[in-house]
């Protein structure tokens, strides 16, 4: 558990914690593909940081464009998952 008295604001908000589960779980997750895998790590990790760089931001136009940044990272960490379970 984490002392949250040790953290920056910013290291408290939900967006935050769930970015970084993003980029735990991508490096944990079993994607064969070396390239993908690669890729979705990488993607992931960008995300993560892109917003600890946004989050501190105070002005919108900031936020917006760090946080579009970020989307653009979480979209390309879908990529290499399956689409869904097989059909028979």
């Amino acid at each position: 558990m984490t002392n949250d008295s040790a953290l920056f604001a910013f290291q408290q908000l939900d967006i935050y914690r769930v970015a970084r589960e993003l980029a735990i779980a991508v490096r944990e997750a079993d994607i064969r593909h070396t390239e993908l895998r690669n890729q979705a790590s990488r993607a992931s990790i960008s995300a993560f940081l892109t917003l600890s760089e946004g989050l501190p931001n105070d002005g919108p136009g900031m936020r917006r464009k760090y946080f579009t940044e970020a989307n653009g990272s979480v979209c390309l960490c879908r990529a290499p998952a399956p689409a869904g379970p097989a059909r028979p």
